[in-house]
């Protein structure tokens, strides 16, 4: 398995040694509010993962060996603002050296937040239509994906800076953007549509 991982919203429990090895998964992992408990050695071995993304502030039940393997100083553990102190006195979440927090920006149509606090992606609303820009550098490609992680749209914008999202289309609720940058780099935002 390689790429990016969205466990869907309705999941409460993630079994037993269920990508046990997979060293390949180099991407992102992003772990809803809705899941109570990651089994034992579920990750083990996964030593390209990058960043898991918490939208809980209460810590999912995790043992020793649910991240065995994982590059904890080099993972990044992203979390909802304010929840960093109760991540980093969590049983075997404190061994991840790298805890930073989700970042919020309201405005009256949509709610962003942006999910790496290096900020490589810029998301600005044009009132006027229901459309959002979004900004950054060399700019690869653009999805978005719904809360069971089926893509919604996408963007192929060969170097471009900006790329304007059509959101007249989408149903209320929460999207997640991905941002994929020619230098390897990879962004993600909540996006909450209303």
């Amino acid at each position: 398995f390689s790429g990016d991982l969205i466990i869907p919203n309705s999941i409460r429990y993630f079994g037993y040694q269920v990508f046990y090895g997979c060293s390949g998964f180099d991407g992102i992992l992003n772990i809803p509010n809705s899941l109570d408990t990651l089994g034992h050695g579920a990750f083990e071995g996964c030593s390209g993962l990058r960043q898991i993304i918490i939208t809980d502030t209460t810590p999912p039940i995790i043992d020793e060996s649910t991240f065995n393997n994982v590059n904890k100083s080099l993972c990044q553990l992203v979390v909802p603002s304010g929840s960093i102190p109760v991540y980093k006195n969590a049983a075997y979440w404190n061994e991840f050296k790298n805890i930073t927090n989700l970042s919020t920006v309201n405005s009256p149509q949509i709610s962003i937040n942006n999910m790496n606090e290096t900020g490589f992606l810029r998301l600005f609303q044009n009132h006027s239509v229901k459309s959002v820009n979004i900004e950054a550098e060399k700019i690869r490609s653009i999805v978005v994906y719904n809360l069971l992680g089926i893509v919604i749209l996408r963007y192929n914008s060969i170097g471009r800076e900006c790329v304007n999202l059509n959101i007249a289309n989408l149903k209320s609720g929460n999207y997640l953007v991905k941002g994929t940058f020619f230098n390897g780099a990879v962004n993600f935002l909540r996006m909450t549509v209303f």
